[in-house]
């Protein structure tokens, strides 16, 4: 959903003008009519502690060689949190195909095992330390990644099935 109603008033403005608002539960982005940078404005359940987590967790991730986007400008100025990011070269993944969406899962269990793994010569906090056996499967953390929204929509059942089967999306209705 586009909006422009949101104004650039206290951020930085060398990074703008941007364009039409993007409008989300809990954030209103807005591209950079050059292109070259995003506004990320947090709203909704704690912006600025939300804010303050994304930008840690961007930086760690930088710091174990994962590509990010870098962080030009972040802030909790005049009632609002926002991040200001580099756009990132290339285009969104697409998942449009069963061999493209094995793909995007193995590509997101590698990045989430690489930012769970500790920092060396770091105590981790309450709750982050290493299990001794998981009690939660690969299937089920990646179910785990989904909105809560998603158990809504017709193909949730399908993925939750007990059978424990991987159903292609070109198959699923005859054999699953």
């Amino acid at each position: 959903m586009y909006s422009t109603k949101l104004t650039e008033s206290g951020i930085v403005p060398e990074f703008g003008p941007f364009g039409p608002v993007v409008l989300k539960p809990y954030s209103r982005t807005r591209f950079a009519t050059d292109g070259r940078a995003l506004l990320k404005v947090y709203v909704g359940i704690e912006p600025e502690g939300r804010r303050l987590r994304e930008a840690t967790t961007i930086e760690r991730a930088a710091l174990r060689g994962i590509s990010v986007p870098a962080i030009l400008a972040t802030e909790n100025g005049e009632g609002r949190s926002w991040t200001v990011f580099r756009t990132v070269a290339g285009k969104p993944c697409s998942t449009g195909t069963p061999e493209a969406a094995e793909e995007y899962i193995g590509h997101v269990m590698a990045v989430s095992g690489r930012l769970h793994r500790p920092t060396a010569g770091t105590t981790p906090g309450s709750g982050w330390g290493t299990p001794q056996a998981s009690p939660t499967s690969s299937r089920q953390f990646l179910l785990d990644q989904f909105s809560a929204r998603c158990r809504w929509l017709p193909w949730w059942k399908v993925l939750t099935e007990p059978s424990g089967r991987v159903c292609r999306p070109d198959t699923y209705r005859s054999t699953c």
